[in-house]
Formats: C-alpha cells, sequence, structure tokens
C-alpha cells in the first residue's frame, strides 16, 4: 500500500545521512548539501502525511462497508482488507519513527547549527517572506533615487533593444538619432 516514491525516498535516507557525515568528515559538508538535506526530509515528512491520510480515508470506507454488508464472502474480503491497513499502519508508525529518528539527528547536528547560524547571521525574512541576503540589502539601501532610476531606464533599453520604447516620444526632437528619445535625458 506504501506508494513507490515514499518507499524509495525512504529506502535513499540512510544513504543521504551517510553521504552527509561523510562530506562532515572530509570537511566538504556545505549550505547546499545541508539545505538540500533539510527539503529531502521536509518532503519526505509530507508525503508520508499525505499516504497516511489517503489510509485513515481507506480505513473509514472499508470500516462503514463492514458494517453495512452481510454478505459472508463480502465480509471477509473487507475483513481482509482491514487487516491489510493494520499492517500498513505498523509499517508506517515503523517509518515515522525512523524519519522522526533522522530529523531529530539532523537538526541536533553542529552542521545543522553552524548552517542555521549563517542563515541567521547573513539572511533577512521581507514582510513578504521571502529571504534576502543582508549584503545585497545594505548595498541596495545605499543607492539614490536617480541612480535607480538611471539604472531603470538602462534595464529598459537592454530589454527592448532601442533607446526609446514609444515611436512617438523619438519625433519630438528631430536632430536626435531615431529610436532614441531626447526628453528621457
Amino acid at each position: 500500500l506504501m506508494p513507490q516514491d515514499l518507499e524509495g525516498m525512504l529506502a535513499e535516507l540512510a544513504p543521504r545521512r551517510e553521504a552527509l557525515m561523510k562530506k562532515e568528515a572530509d570537511r566538504c559538508l556545505g549550505l547546499v548539501d545541508i539545505s538540500n538535506h533539510q527539503h529531502f526530509v521536509t518532503k519526505l515528512q509530507s508525503k508520508m502525511s499525505d499516504a497516511k491520510d489517503q489510509v485513515i480515508r481507506k480505513y473509514r470506507i472499508t470500516e462503514a462497508l463492514l458494517l453495512r454488508v452481510n454478505e459472508p464472502r463480502k465480509v471477509n474480503a473487507l475483513a481482509a482488507k482491514m487487516q491489510s491497513l493494520r499492517r500498513w499502519e505498523q509499517a508506517y508508525n515503523v517509518n515515522v519513527n525512523r524519519v522522526n529518528e533522522e530529523v531529530l539527528w539532523f537538526q541536533t547536528s553542529p552542521a545543522f547549527h553552524a548552517a542555521q547560524a549563517h542563515v541567521l547571521e547573513n539572511w533577512q525574512r521581507t514582510p513578504s517572506g521571502a529571504l534576502v541576503n543582508k549584503q545585497d540589502l545594505e548595498a541596495d539601501s545605499q543607492v539614490t533615487f536617480e541612480e535607480l532610476l538611471e539604472q531603470m531606464k538602462h534595464d529598459a533599453e537592454k530589454s527592448e533593444g532601442r533607446s526609446c520604447p514609444d515611436p512617438a516620444l523619438s519625433s519630438a526632437n528631430s536632430s536626435s538619432a531615431a529610436g532614441e528619445c531626447s526628453s528621457l535625458r
């Protein structure tokens, strides 16, 4: 009953942990490695939660059908399905324990704490929830309004491949070259 992708992810858990431990021992474990493992574990937890919800739904449906059915053959089939769902539940609980142990190991590891400290030290969450590098934020705050307008003008010129987006503006000054806006200078 366990979805194939979930089984594959559970099987991948131990090798990923070993690879992280090896990189840490070799002193080449990076922020990207830690981030990737965090995303992997989070995705695994999400998929396990989805699988749990599906099995709970199947269990409730089977239980309801078992109460309504009187035919012995159907009762036996539904009882067998209930047993199968209970076996899945036991296997699921073992896997939940494995994942919880992995999360505990990972989030208490020195590498995770170092990565967390690095992120908190160098990144800031914006009101929209996005993370922004504090150095970039500081550099952006030192830009004047005029410099920002000049950069926007330059970006617009690059994206359009010409200096003047509106041909009517280029005719405002007949001495300027075709396609240039004298009013923006």
